[in-house]
């Protein structure tokens, strides 16, 4: 096997310094991969969330038969909606 302790000793540093660099090189090749690709997924990923964004947000509301397209008017009235939903009162109550 081996000679000495000594070189035993050295063959496991050298082990580990090559396991070192191996795994420099991996994280560096999973960099340039994602520098190639990554722009790609961003793109897609804020796309679809600008999409989402537009498909579930509240434009505008029916207030007395009049329709409410002003983001302030829009967001006070719902504000004031769920407030009277939540305010404990005995007739809000979910049976």
């Amino acid at each position: 096997m081996w000679k000495t302790e000594e070189e035993r000793r050295q063959l496991l540093a050298d082990l580990g310094q090559t396991r070192v660099k191996q795994k420099s090189i991996l994280q560096e090749k999973e960099r340039m991969s994602w520098v190639s690709q990554g722009d790609l997924n961003t793109k897609f990923y804020h796309s679809s969330i600008k999409w989402r964004r537009m498909q579930t947000g509240i434009n505008g509301i029916k207030v007395s038969d009049q329709w409410c397209d002003d983001p302030i008017e829009v967001k006070f009235r719902v504000k004031k909606f769920f407030e009277g939903r939540f305010s404990g009162g005995k007739d809000n109550k979910l049976v």
